[in-house]
C-alpha cells in the first residue's frame, strides 16, 4: 500500500496540508509520496484542468512504482453531483452512467471503492479512527457549477431523490449501456479488422447496416485504439460521412488518427505527427502512451514515419 498526495500549488495552504497527510501516513506505517503540479497554472477551467493534471500525476506515479491499482475516495454525493453536471451539459447514456467503480486507464485499474458510502459516513469513520482531514475551500465557492448544484440536491432530497435512490437509476442506466456495448462488440467483429502493422480497417457497407448508436460505439472503439488518454468521444459528423459516402469517403484526421479510404475500406491509423516518443528502446518502456514494450535488450521500436507501411 502506498499513498499519494497531489499538491496543485493553487493555494498557499496546500503545502502544509500535504505535510499533514504525510504525517498521518507515517504514524500508520504507510509509504507516502508527494506529487506536485509544476509549471504555469490555467486562468480558466481550473477545476477541469487540475483534475486532469491530478490523474496524470497519480497514474504516472502508479506506473513508476509498479502499482496496478489506483484507489480514490469518491463517495455517493460525488456520484450524484457528477450525474447532474453531465445532465446539465447534455451528456448521453454513457455520460449519465456517471463514475464507474473500476476502469482501466493505460494499464492501471482505477477503483472507487467508496461510491456506496455517503460523505457523512466517511467523516464519522475518520472521527472514530482519530484521523484529521482538510476541507477544500473550493467546495464552498459557488462560482463552480458543482457547488451551485448542491443546493439543488438538497431540494431533491426533500422530495425523496436521495443518493441511494439515484444509485438505483444509475444501475439501470448501466444495464442499458452494457447491452449496447455488447451489441457494439459484435458489430466490431463484423465490420472491423486489426492488422499486424497496427492499423484498423472498417467495412463501410457492413458498418452502415447497424443502428446509429451502435455505429457511434464502433467508431469510438476504433478511435480509442489510437488515443492514449482513452476518452475519445463519439463523433456524429464522422459517423454520418462514413455512412453516406461509403467507399467514396473522402477521409479526415481526428483525435490523432488518420482516417482515409483504401480499396473499398476505411482505414484508421495513428497520425504520425501525433505520436509521442516516436522511438523507444528497453524492456518495459511505453511507446506512444499505448503499448508497453517487451523485447530483447538492444531492440528499438520506432514509428514507421510519414510513408507508413505498404
Amino acid at each position: 500500500l502506498m499513498a499519494f498526495t497531489v499538491d496543485h500549488g493553487l493555494r498557499a495552504e496546500s503545502a502544509d496540508e500535504a505535510a499533514r497527510v504525510a504525517a498521518q501516513m507515517k504514524e500508520r506505517g504507510i509509504a507516502h509520496c508527494l506529487l506536485r503540479w509544476e509549471g504555469d497554472k490555467p486562468a480558466a477551467r481550473i477545476q477541469e484542468r487540475a483534475r486532469q493534471a491530478r490523474y496524470d500525476l497519480l497514474l504516472d506515479a502508479c506506473r513508476d512504482n509498479g502499482l496496478n491499482y489506483l484507489a480514490t475516495g469518491h463517495h455517493a454525493q460525488d456520484q450524484m453531483e457528477t450525474f447532474w453536471m453531465r445532465l446539465a451539459h447534455g451528456s448521453g447514456l454513457d455520460g449519465l452512467c456517471a463514475m464507474a467503480p473500476a476502469r482501466d486507464v493505460g494499464g492501471v485499474t482505477h477503483i472507487r471503492p467508496l461510491l456506496s458510502f455517503e460523505k457523512e459516513d466517511l467523516r464519522a469513520y475518520c472521527v472514530a479512527q482519530k484521523m484529521d482531514w482538510v476541507e477544500d475551500p473550493g467546495n464552498a465557492n459557488d462560482k463552480f457549477l458543482r457547488v451551485r448544484l448542491r443546493g439543488f440536491e438538497d431540494l431533491l432530497a426533500q422530495e425523496g431523490m436521495t443518493p441511494q435512490r439515484l444509485s438505483l437509476t444509475l444501475a439501470k442506466l448501466q444495464q442499458a449501456k452494457d447491452a449496447l456495448d455488447w451489441m457494439a462488440a459484435r458489430a466490431e467483429k463484423e465490420t472491423m479488422t486489426t492488422h499486424d502493422a497496427g492499423y484498423v480497417t472498417l467495412a463501410p457497407g457492413a458498418y452502415a447496416a447497424f443502428p446509429a448508436d451502435i455505429r457511434l460505439r464502433v467508431l469510438q472503439g476504433a478511435l480509442k485504439r489510437f488515443d492514449p488518454v482513452g476518452y475519445a468521444t463519439p463523433h456524429a459528423q464522422l459517423e454520418h460521412k462514413i455512412v453516406t459516402e461509403g467507399a467514396d469517403f473522402s477521409g479526415q484526421t481526428l483525435s490523432g488518427v488518420d482516417i482515409f479510404p483504401h480499396t473499398g475500406a476505411v482505414i484508421f491509423a495513428r497520425e504520425y505527427a501525433a505520436v509521442s516518443a516516436p522511438e523507444v528502446c528497453g524492456n518495459g518502456a511505453v511507446w506512444d502512451g499505448r503499448w508497453r514494450v517487451f523485447a530483447p535488450t538492444g531492440v528499438t521500436l520506432r514509428a514507421l514515419g510519414e510513408d507508413g507501411v505498404h
